[in-house]
């Protein structure tokens, strides 16, 4: 193939793909995993705009000549017998090169099939990019100091707040931790999320973003997430040498030892604090927050509902993106016209009646705790649980709210459980009068009401 057709090649494959991002931009799927599939291919299609355009470059700068050599043989060199000699050559020489070969039809020119077909790993707690899985994470942390109680961070409390190195959490963990498991912990955190951003946000740089961010850090804001001297004496541990002491004596001296100076040269704080200072800048971005939300909701859902419960709704989750065909794509305005009230989208327009259909928008729920208010649709019903309205409506019943209180729309059903809330405690404390037991001289144990009635009667 000559230059020139190449370059000709080159321009009309680069438009091909072009046309192509446009119509997927303009045409975007409404199923979660049907936007991430459409957003990989866009960016494919980008992938291979860049690699023509910066071929055809190369071509345009003719370093080697070549091109310009084509160009005064094609010419003919001003001669018009030379020039129609060259132009039956070529045409002699396409002839002889697809003698032979059986005929073939091309019947549309565009983007190869490869590009299409993508598969995007995702768990089941990440619900096709809605979600973050930390939980992995979550036990590293746990298991980071062995002397720190491991219930004192919830996971859900965690997802909320696990990028916030000021917290105290995250301090109390930190002074007490060496500095080799501190940075793979941070390091295997930063993995994680250029991984999700990656696979859920496929258009969004992440490299890019990454170095432009570490070129953003002052040595100031670095060097101000050095570990604090006065918190290292307070709990009399040196995360550079990863050692404890008996007193904060010893360890000052040992701070001015020539060992410690040189562990401290040795370790690599600044690269530790530039990841911390990357993480918090990755999860202040406006899709992360949206993703921990959505997390925070699903695991407050999720404590709410029974193993049977959560099978189900996982099938329901299946069969609702599986049942969307073409039928269910068409509008119906006839019937979206005999419903009252019918929703209303962001673009100021109604919503398509197959996605009225998908979210069960038609389904009447009434609270009568919230006065007996109406919520359309499922999603909207469980998501007033969490609403001022209803926690307000908890509390003149004298009821605090709680994942017990779920799905819970009756008054007499929530003063009930909250009456029967209120036995089970009770039954759990600890009765002093009835449950005290004492021990006699033979080491037979004796409900204390027992015991002293028969020291009354001498016979203890």
């Amino acid at each position: 193939m000559s230059l020139l057709e190449r370059t000709r090649q080159l321009h009309e494959e680069i438009e091909l793909f072009e046309d192509e991002i446009v119509r997927r931009i303009k045409n975007q799927p409404v199923l979660q995993e049907d936007k991430i599939k459409n957003e990989h291919i866009i960016m494919k299609l980008n992938h291979e705009i860049n690699q023509r355009t910066g071929e055809l470059i190369s071509l345009y700068e003719d370093k080697n000549g070549k091109k310009e050599e084509e160009l005064q043989m094609i010419s003919g060199n001003g001669n018009t017998t030379d020039l129609l000699k060259i132009f039956y050559q070529g045409i002699e020489q396409i002839k002889n090169e697809f003698k032979g070969k059986p005929v073939s039809f091309i019947e549309s020119v565009g983007p190869s099939d490869d590009i299409y077909e993508i598969t995007i790993p995702f768990s089941g707690e990440e619900m096709n990019g809605k979600c973050i899985d930390l939980i992995v994470i979550f036990n590293e942390m746990i298991n980071l100091v062995e002397d720190i109680s491991q219930d004192d961070w919830k996971y859900i409390d965690y997802i909320r707040e696990f990028w916030e190195w000021e917290s105290p959490q995250n301090q109390k963990r930190r002074y007490h931790c060496s500095c080799n498991k501190w940075k793979k912990y941070v390091n295997n955190i930063l993995n994680y999320l250029i991984s999700f951003i990656e696979r859920s946000q496929p258009l969004f740089d992440i490299n890019m973003n990454i170095s432009i961010t570490k070129k953003q850090f002052s040595d100031e804001q670095i060097n101000n997430m050095n570990y604090k001297e006065e918190v290292l004496k307070k709990n009399c541990f040196c995360v550079y040498c990863d050692k404890k002491f008996s007193k904060e004596t010893v360890l000052e001296s040992h701070f001015k030892s020539k060992k410690h100076f040189q562990m401290v040269k040795k370790s690599e704080e600044r690269s530790i604090n530039e990841t911390m200072l990357l993480i918090k800048e990755l999860m202040t971005n406006e899709e992360m927050k949206k993703v921990v939300q959505s997390t925070i909701e699903n695991l407050n859902l999720k404590m709410g509902r029974t193993v049977k419960e959560l099978d189900e709704i996982a099938k329901g989750n299946i069969i609702d993106e599986i049942e969307i065909n073409e039928e269910d794509l068409e509008n119906n305005e006839e019937i979206r016209k005999g419903i009252d009230n019918y929703p209303i989208g962001d673009d100021g327009r109604p919503i398509p009646f197959w996605l009225y259909k998908l979210h069960g928008l038609g389904t009447e729920f009434k609270c009568e705790i919230c006065g007996n208010k109406s919520y359309f649709g499922r999603k909207e019903y469980e998501k007033h649980f969490q609403e001022a309205q209803h926690v307000r409506g908890l509390k003149c019943l004298g009821i605090a709210n709680s994942v017990e209180f779920f799905d819970i729309c009756r008054i007499k059903d929530a003063l009930a459980l909250a009456h029967k809330l209120d036995v089970m405690k009770k039954e759990a404390e600890f009765d002093v009068a009835n449950d005290e037991e004492f021990e006699d001289a033979e080491g037979n144990i004796i409900l204390k009401k027992d015991y002293l009635l028969l020291q009354k009667q001498g016979l203890i």
